[in-house]
């Protein structure tokens, strides 16, 4: 995920389309939405355009066991950004920024975490049968289904509720 957060915010279009699946797909969730992001986009052209230029606050982390990143503000997570991999690229990237959802997320800023960081390898996150046909829907977003085991951290520090 370093090198996905490090070119987005060097505006390296080249390089997201390198580690973007060619049919990736994003979804957001409704505060996202209301924050500048889309409800959903597909495509590894449209997502690295979306996201070059960006994730300028944004950090790595752990999300409910998956590889992502989050925006912390005032000591807060107010956006948090899940990525399933597969065959070494990203194929689904779930955005929330709803601050009840947010609430329930487990998250660990891996900032607090020595490496090397099991997350950064290809396959970190588990891919279901559904994210592979890219037929998942609302139940399956962060905090309602996508997450393999949990990754954790001994140091690491704890931004979401853990459940």
């Amino acid at each position: 995920m370093d090198a996905f957060l490090t070119a987005a915010r060097g505006g390296e279009v080249s390089t997201l389309l390198t580690l973007l699946d060619p049919d990736v797909v994003i979804r957001a969730d409704r505060t996202a939405v209301r924050l500048g992001g889309r409800a959903e986009m597909r495509g590894a052209e449209q997502v690295a355009g979306f996201f070059a230029g960006r994730a300028q606050g944004a950090r790595a982390a752990v999300i409910d066991g998956a590889p992502g990143a989050v925006v912390v503000v005032g000591g807060r997570v107010r956006i948090a950004i899940s990525f399933v991999v597969g065959n070494g690229r990203i194929i689904a990237v779930d955005a929330v920024a709803d601050p009840e959802q947010l609430g329930e997320l487990d998250v660990t800023d891996v900032a607090w975490c020595p490496g090397p960081h099991p997350w950064n390898e290809p396959d970190a996150h588990r891919v279901t049968e559904k994210e592979q046909q890219g037929s998942l829907d609302e139940s399956d977003q962060v905090g309602g289904g996508i997450g393999g085991s949990r990754v954790g951290c001994p140091t690491g520090r704890r931004t979401g509720r853990t459940r």
